[in-house]
């Protein structure tokens, strides 16, 4: 008897740590803006993600590639969760800062893996434009193996005068 039960406590302690644990993963992600996919540009996930009961965090470091005229710019972003919800096991939706003005706060749903061990999918939105007039849904490239992209070094200009 005590043998079954030591063995439930540890079954249920161990399910705990799992969750208390930082979960990471990355993602290539899509952007549609007002409905139609963007060609010009791509992003990079960084996903934190600490869902312990007791405080739950996300951090996202996103790096934008954006391409025009023969170039590609990369911004990066730093969103942190303020709050954080569990729908339902396994699945979490998140609010987190956003970019540059007040509309832009950034909306996650997260989606673990069976084990809780890693991130299995996420998807966001957010406000976009000077007024919050367009939104902006980001979604994992299934599709793309990798994104060839051409780099412009800024400060070579600089050196050639």
């Amino acid at each position: 008897m005590k043998r079954i039960a030591l063995s439930v406590l540890v079954i249920l302690f161990s399910t705990q740590i799992v969750f208390a644990e930082l979960i990471k993963g990355s993602f290539l992600m899509t952007e549609f803006e007002d409905g139609k996919q963007t060609e010009d540009l791509f992003e990079i996930w960084t996903i934190k993600a600490n869902l312990s009961s007791t405080n739950p965090a996300i951090q996202i470091q996103a790096a934008s590639f954006v391409s025009h005229a023969g170039e590609t710019r990369v911004f990066p972003w730093l969103h942190e969760s303020t709050q954080v919800f569990q729908v339902s096991p396994g699945i979490y939706k998140a609010e987190l800062n956003g970019r540059l003005n007040p509309f832009s706060d950034l909306e996650v749903v997260l989606e673990l893996s069976p084990d809780g061990r890693k991130i299995q999918t996420i998807s966001g939105s957010m406000r976009a434009g000077t007024r919050g007039q367009s939104v902006s849904v980001f979604k994992p490239d299934l599709k793309t193996p990798n994104k060839k992209i051409q780099l412009v070094n800024p400060s070579y200009s600089y050196s050639s005068k």
